[in-house]
C-alpha cells in the first residue's frame, strides 16, 4: 500500500504505490538533533489546506509515513488527526 488515487469515497490501492528515502545530515541546529539520520518511507498522504501562513495562502500538505496507510488511519488524516501512525516516524513537506 501507499499512496492512493481517491476519487469521492471510492479508493484505489493499487493504482499509484510510492516509497522514498530521505538522508538528513544536520551540522547546525538549535531544534533539530545533530548528525546524520535516515527515514524510509512507505506511504504518502497529501491534503490541500489553508493551514500554513495563517491561513493567508493554500498549499498542498504532503506527509510522508513509515508503515502503510490503512482505512482507519486514512479517516484520522482527513481529521488531522497523526499522532498514531507518526509514531514511526514522519516527513512533512508543504509547497
Amino acid at each position: 500500500m501507499g499512496l492512493m488515487r481517491c476519487v469521492g469515497n471510492v479508493c484505489d490501492e493499487t493504482e499509484f504505490q510510492t516509497k522514498a528515502l530521505f538522508n538528513l545530515a544536520v551540522q547546525k541546529s538549535n531544534v533539530l538533533k545533530l548528525g546524520k539520520s535516515r527515514l524510509e518511507t512507505k506511504s504518502a498522504f497529501v491534503t490541500y489546506t489553508n493551514e500554513f501562513f495563517e491561513g493567508a495562502t493554500n498549499a498542498f500538505k504532503i506527509q510522508f509515513f513509515t508503515q502503510p496507510i490503512m482505512e482507519e488511519a486514512r479517516a484520522k488524516l482527513l481529521r488531522s488527526d497523526n499522532e498514531e501512525i507518526s509514531r514511526g516516524g514522519r516527513l512533512l513537506c508543504s509547497f
